[in-house]
């Protein structure tokens, strides 16, 4: 994807086809198969963060290389992104909270920022 929208000015038709294409294909089901293996997450978090340098590289014109310049949780807090571990826990999370309030018969509603108001 990157080699495709090198020549795009816009960076946030950039930081859309990337969620659209890349990101949901990597966080779709995160409940059901997500990898418990460190190589396996270590191997997702890669292609997230190659792309994150190259976002920070098009933000800010220069290459953040690895380990010498800027680790890369400063990276992804610079381009407004989180680790894809983050967001699968959040997800978990989400997921258990919306089926033991179903048992519950209570009626929930998500209100953004992982947060849940039930009445």
């Amino acid at each position: 994807m990157l080699r495709m929208v090198r020549d795009f000015t816009n960076i946030k038709a950039v930081i859309a086809l990337y969620n659209a294409l890349v990101r949901s294909q990597l966080e779709s089901n995160a409940v059901i198969w997500a990898p418990h293996e460190s190589k396996y997450r270590l191997m997702m978090e890669r292609v997230q963060n190659k792309f994150v340098r190259y976002l920070y590289l098009r933000l800010y014109g220069v290459y953040p290389f690895y380990p010498l310049m800027y680790p890369t949780l400063f990276i992804l807090g610079m381009v407004g992104y989180h680790e894809l571990r983050v967001r699968r826990d959040l997800a978990l999370i989400s997921y258990v909270f919306k089926v033991h309030t179903k048992r519950k018969g209570t009626q929930c509603r998500y209100i953004g920022a992982g947060g849940f108001m039930c009445s």
